[in-house]
């Protein structure tokens, strides 16, 4: 989804003017700050198995998540219904 979105929205041609070169790099723990070149600053975060994320569109990307679970709970569930009042005994009572 990153590849998708990051293609549509133009995540990619803004991370390449903008990490084309970087300045600075600082490491605090488990975050770190890349300075680059143009002053933009880009937040970073290590992941549990130890490769450090972009953490720019987090917030966008699980905004998506969370839509994208609550748009197939409501197919699931359409589906569902639809399966049971098509089932063959649905109207024997």
């Amino acid at each position: 989804m990153f590849a998708l979105f990051a293609a549509r929205r133009g995540w990619v041609g803004r991370l390449e003017r903008d990490l084309s070169g970087v300045a600075q790099v600082e490491i605090q723990g488990e975050r770190a700050t890349v300075v680059t070149a143009r002053g933009t600053r880009y937040a970073f975060r290590k992941r549990d198995n130890g490769i450090w994320g972009l953490t720019l569109f987090t917030a966008e990307l699980a905004a998506e998540a969370e839509r994208a679970a609550r748009d197939l709970d409501v197919v699931e569930r359409a589906a569902a219904d639809y399966a049971h009042a098509t089932a063959p005994d649905a109207g024997a009572h």
